[in-house]
């Protein structure tokens, strides 16, 4: 004797709606994760903020430029809360060095505002 089970078409109409919207809070989550930030080119970027009077001193250091995503900043907020805390996604992280000091610029493009800034002497 052979045990038959029949799901009941509710019962089927049920698990089809919780599949869908198990998929549908997944892509949302893959979606909020990977969405790209629109960003703006390096040579704009740094032709804008250079037009700040605290970072004119720093003209002839080395750069290193980085558009700082939500996944960035849920990492480095959790890792450097003074630094990261609070930040939007879209903002760029500049840093100017040198062999002597590094200074560390979080800056917002679009309002053409220096956020944070932090300068770093090494010993």
């Amino acid at each position: 004797m052979v045990a038959t089970h029949k799901i009941s078409e509710n019962r089927r109409s049920m698990y089809k709606a919780a599949i869908i919207v198990l998929s549908v809070i997944i892509c949302l989550i893959l979606l909020e994760k990977f969405t790209p930030v629109f960003t703006y080119g390096t040579i704009e970027v740094l032709t804008k903020l250079k037009t700040h009077p605290e970072i004119q001193k720093y003209e002839n250091y080395s750069i290193e430029i980085a558009v700082l995503t939500k996944g960035d900043l849920a990492d480095l907020s959790a890792k450097q809360p003074v630094v990261y805390a609070g930040l939007t996604p879209g903002f760029y992280q500049i840093t100017f060095f040198s062999s002597t000091d590094k200074l560390l610029v979080i800056y917002d493009y679009q309002n053409d505002k220096i956020v944070r800034m932090f300068q770093i002497n090494y010993l």
